[in-house]
């Protein structure tokens, strides 16, 4: 009888830990920057082409790149932890819901920045 105390508990958190995880769990949802779900949606840019596209992102890219280069040069060694918030436009937002009744907050998914 013993032996079988383990088994039992395993088995009562096998089935009770699933239906903790569901009750708690946590899901976003990724808008990317073209699309028409998100507030940077430009409706004129339906008539632009995959080259277009192309272009803006180059763009973007080239921009982020510019910025990385520019702040590693100039960084300097601070105690702690600092972290500056910029405006900007990233690629991807996501759509998060806080309170009840929930309330829609859309984020910018930060893909590219030297945050760790």
């Amino acid at each position: 009888m013993a032996a079988s105390a383990p088994l039992l508990l395993a088995m009562l958190l096998f089935f009770c830990l699933p239906y903790n995880l569901i009750a708690t769990g946590f899901s976003v949802e990724l808008i990317h920057r073209d699309s028409p779900k998100s507030p940077f949606y430009n409706i004129s840019s339906e008539s632009e082409g995959i080259s277009d596209r192309l272009s803006r992102a180059i763009q973007q890219s080239n921009s982020r790149v510019e910025y990385f280069v520019n702040s590693s040069s100039a960084a300097t060694l601070i105690k702690g932890v600092s972290s500056s918030v910029r405006p900007g436009h990233g690629n991807y937002l996501m759509a998060i819901y806080l309170g009840t009744p929930p309330v829609e907050i859309l984020a910018v998914v930060d893909t590219g920045s030297d945050l760790i």
